[in-house]
C-alpha cells in the first residue's frame, strides 16, 4: 500500500503539489513555510521559475555557508586541511572528496578549452614524439594507418576526437596510483582508504593549479609571439619544472599538516611523491594512447 502511495506522489505534477496543505517528504500538515516533523520546505508557485532556479544554484556557489565555497577555498590555500578534517570526522562543512574532485574535473576539462593547452587530452602528435613509448606508438599508427588505407591526417583527427572524450573519465584512474605511492611511503601508520582520501583531494588541486598555470602561461606566450619568440621544447621543460615545483610546495605543506611527520622527513617523502607525480602523469598518457588506439 504504501508503495502504491508513494508511486502516486511521484507522479503527481508540479501544479498539484505548489500550496499543498501536506508536506511532499512525511505527510504531515505544514502550517508555515516548513515542515515541524522533517524541516522541509513548503513548496510555492516561485519555487518552479526560472528566476528561483538560477538563484538556488547561484547561493550554492556564492554562498558562504555553503559548502563548495569553502571546499575550494580550503583546497587551494590551505593544502591538506580537506583531509584531516575527513579523516577525523568533520565532514559536514565540506564537499566529499569525489565530489570535489567531480567539480574539479568538469571545471578544468571546460575552461581548458580557453587556454589553448591540451595537457591531459594529448593528441596523437604528442604520444609521437618525446615519449618513452613514441617507437612502438609510431609503429602501431603506422600498422594502422596502412590497414585502413586512410591518411596520417584524417587518422590523427579520429585519434584526437576519441582521446578527448576518453580522457575526462581516465583523468581519474592517476587518484588510486597516487594512493599506493602514499601507501609505500606511510604504511605503519594509516590504511589504504585514508592515502586515498589524500590522492583524491590532491588531485583535485591538481587540475585546478594546473589550470591556473594555463592561464598564466597561454597570454604570457600569446604576448611573447607578437614580439617574434616562439615556442620551443626548452619552454615545455620550464612550464613542466614550474608545475612540478607548485606540486611539490602543496605537497610538502598537505604532508605535514596530515600525517603530522618533521621536515626532514617530509620533505624527503615529498620529493618521492613529486617523482611518483611525473610517472603517474606519464603512465596516464601511456594509458590514453591504448585506449584511444584500440577504440577509435
Amino acid at each position: 500500500m504504501e508503495t502504491v502511495l508513494v508511486k502516486e506522489e511521484m507522479e503527481r505534477p508540479a501544479e498539484a503539489v505548489v500550496g499543498s496543505s501536506a508536506c511532499p517528504e512525511c505527510g504531515e500538515p505544514i502550517p508555515e513555510r516548513f515542515c515541524t516533523r522533517c524541516g522541509e520546505k513548503r513548496v510555492e508557485a516561485r519555487d518552479y521559475t526560472l528566476r528561483h532556479f538560477l538563484a538556488e544554484a547561484l547561493n550554492v556557489f556564492a554562498s558562504l555557508e555553503s559548502p563548495v565555497p569553502r571546499s575550494f577555498f580550503a583546497l587551494l590555500f590551505r593544502p591538506g586541511l580537506l583531509t584531516s578534517e575527513y579523516l577525523a570526522g568533520r565532514r559536514k562543512r565540506y564537499l566529499k572528496p569525489l565530489q570535489l574532485f567531480v567539480f574539479c574535473n568538469v571545471i578544468f576539462f571546460f575552461a581548458q578549452t580557453f587556454t589553448g593547452f591540451n595537457t591531459l587530452t594529448t593528441p596523437l602528435r604528442v604520444h609521437l614524439t618525446g615519449t618513452p613509448y613514441m617507437q612502438t606508438a609510431r609503429r602501431m599508427v603506422s600498422e594502422e594507418i596502412e590497414s585502413r588505407k586512410i591518411s596520417f591526417d584524417d587518422y590523427a583527427t579520429r585519434f584526437d576526437t576519441t582521446i578527448q572524450n576518453q580522457a575526462k573519465t581516465l583523468v581519474i584512474l592517476m587518484v588510486p596510483l597516487f594512493a599506493f605511492a602514499l601507501l609505500a611511503l606511510y604504511w605503519r601508520r594509516h590504511v589504504f582508504v585514508e592515502h586515498l582520501v589524500f590522492a583524491t583531494h590532491f588531485y583535485a588541486a591538481f587540475l585546478l593549479l594546473l589550470l591556473a598555470l594555463h592561464f598564466v602561461v597561454g597570454p604570457t606566450f600569446r604576448f611573447a609571439r607578437r614580439y617574434g619568440v616562439t615556442w620551443n621544447p626548452n619552454y615545455d621543460a620550464l612550464v613542466t619544472f614550474i608545475l612540478l615545483a607548485v606540486y611539490g610546495g602543496y605537497l610538502y605543506v598537505a604532508q605535514r599538516r596530515v600525517y603530522g611527520e618533521g621536515r626532514a622527513p617530509t620533505m624527503l617523502k615529498c620529493l618521492t611523491l613529486v617523482l611518483a607525480v611525473a610517472a603517474i602523469a606519464m603512465a596516464y598518457r601511456l594509458v590514453l594512447f591504448f585506449t584511444a588506439f584500440y577504440t577509435v
